[in-house]
This record gives structure tokens, C-alpha cells and sequence, in this order.
């Protein structure tokens, strides 16, 4: 029906897009559109291959899994890319993230998550972080959804060595962990958007945001299209990294 095929489509292009947002990584769409019906699942994998005036390898690959039976959930998802141009390492970067949640009443829930990740192109030799709180559920209905969230987060980051003065450092953090998400259906029409912010506790201006707005349309019963915009904020930034990025996809 066209609510498993919305969901399918949700984790395929989740498990694409996410890691390539900044050091947030955003579930709840996908999360949000979970019926209570035990395992489910998807693996892709990708290679690009260029040659001539422009020499490429890309290789990417995903798995997704994840097990719901009300009140538990649990979701996991690995993701990792690696690409050579012109015999020179051009792309590396790995994510994994696991999280559970169980319900506690209609509208309360508990969440807790633990993640890896590593991106050459950030400077982010590793990081890891753990954390648990509270999400509640302001609006449940059949046409809208709206939760936040809070929760306590632990945070562990090592820079890759190189020319800057911060090279190799490691830095272990305590962060607040939030985020607002709203959800609209209509028959064949999905509009989600979700807000993280994540400050520091003992300096809220060292903040880590994502803001991730999606429109997505059911065609057919086979087909769905999908418009995202992500932009991601990191007010203290590494040497020689942006402080914002953004990223607009049609898929």
C-alpha cells in the first residue's frame, strides 16, 4: 500500500543522504513512520567509476534494521564511502548509529543512542557520542504530527593530524541534545521538518544546528519523488572548515 511504500522509500533515501549531514544525524521522519510490525530492513550498495578526463572510483554502501513491536523500537544503520581520483584519496567517511526508544504513555517516550562517525572532508579523524532523555509527542493525528525532544549527550571528538595548529586535537564534551520535528500528510503528499540544536553546557555559543526540510509525493504505487533542503550549522568550527553547509536534493 502506499504507506509501505512511503516508509521503503524513507529508508533507502535516508540510509543515501544522512551521513552527509554534518555530525547530526537525523532519524525521526523515518522513525515516525513505523507501524508496529517486528523486523524490517534494506542494504544498498554503490560504485562509481569514472575514466578519461575525469579518473574516479567511489564506493558507497548502507544497511539499515530495524525492530518494532509497541512499546520498544530499535534502529540501527551503518553507512560508509570511499572514493579515489587520480590515485589520491578524494572521499572517506563512516557513520554508524544505533538508538532505542520505548513508549512510556500515548504521548511521553524515552530515547537513548549511541553513534560513530569519520569524515576526511571535516577534518573529524572520529567521533563518538552516547546520550538518553525524553521526547514527547505534542500532536498525534491522522494529518499531523509534532514532538521535541531533550536529552543529556556525551560527546568525544578527534581532529585528523595535518597543517593547523588544532591538529590531532581531542576534545570530550557535555552537550543538550535537541530537537523539534513536525510531520504533514495528505493523500499522497508528505512535508516533514526537523530542527536540531546542540550547545555545549558549559558554553552555549559552541552550538551544533540542522535544519532538514523535505517534500515528498506519492506518483504511483511504484514511484515517489522527493525534495530536501539540509542546512547545518557549527558555530566552532575546526580550522579550515565552514562554519555552514547546506545541501538541496531532488531524488
Amino acid at each position: 500500500n502506499v504507506r509501505m511504500i512511503r516508509a521503503f522509500a524513507a529508508v533507502a533515501l535516508l540510509c543515501v543522504a544522512a551521513p552527509a549531514r554534518a555530525q547530526i544525524f537525523n532519524v525521526q521522519p523515518l522513525l515516525d513512520q513505523q507501524t508496529n510490525g517486528g523486523f524490517s530492513g534494506a542494504v544498498e550498495g554503490a560504485l562509481d567509476w569514472r575514466t578519461g578526463n575525469t579518473t574516479l572510483t567511489l564506493l558507497s554502501g548502507s544497511a539499515h534494521g530495524q525492530w518494532h513491536r509497541d512499546p520498544h523500537l530499535v534502529y540501527l544503520t551503518l553507512h560508509g564511502e570511499f572514493g579515489m581520483t587520480s590515485g589520491v584519496e578524494a572521499v572517506s567517511k563512516d557513520l554508524e548509529h544505533l538508538r532505542y526508544r520505548v513508549r512510556l504513555s500515548r504521548f511521553v517516550a524515552a530515547e537513548a543512542f549511541v553513534q560513530h562517525d569519520a569524515a576526511a572532508g571535516r577534518r573529524l579523524a572520529g567521533r563518538a557520542v552516547t546520550g538518553a532523555g525524553v521526547r514527547l509527542r505534542i500532536i498525534e493525528g491522522k494529518r499531523v504530527t509534532f514532538a521535541i525532544a531533550a536529552a543529556y549527550m556525551l560527546e568525544y571528538e578527534k581532529l585528523a593530524t595535518g597543517m593547523y595548529s588544532d591538529s590531532g586535537a581531542q576534545t570530550l564534551d557535555h552537550r543538550l541534545s535537541t530537537y523539534a520535528v513536525v510531520a504533514v500528510t495528505a493523500k499522497h503528499v508528505l512535508i516533514a521538518h526537523t530542527v536540531y540544536a546542540q550547545p555545549r553546557f558549559d558554553d552555549f555559543h559552541d552550538v551544533r544546528m540542522l535544519g532538514d526540510s523535505s517534500l515528498s509525493l506519492v506518483v504511483t504505487k511504484h514511484l515517489s519523488v522527493k525534495f530536501s533542503v539540509t542546512i547545518t550549522l557549527n558555530t566552532e568550527p575546526p580550522e579550515g572548515v565552514l562554519p555552514v553547509d547546506t545541501d538541496v536534493k531532488s531524488s
